[in-house]
């Protein structure tokens, strides 16, 4: 015989939904983090090894 369902089932499930999607949002902050770190690790390795064009400015084809 199947059991009924309880209703702290929809509760519970709503609650590991909001849990999954927090850790979805953290991760993809961390990603970008990560990114962010990178490209500024970059330029820095860039401009203590005594270059000068680490980060060329783009411009638009307009502003010529």
């Amino acid at each position: 015989m199947a059991q009924p369902e309880e209703p702290d089932d929809d509760r519970t499930r709503s609650l590991a939904l909001i849990g999954l999607i927090i850790a979805a949002l953290l991760v993809v902050a961390a990603l970008y983090l990560l990114h962010a770190l990178r490209n500024e690790s970059n330029l820095e390795d860039c401009l203590m090894a005594g270059r000068v064009n680490c980060a060329p400015i783009e411009t638009s084809p307009g502003n010529r």
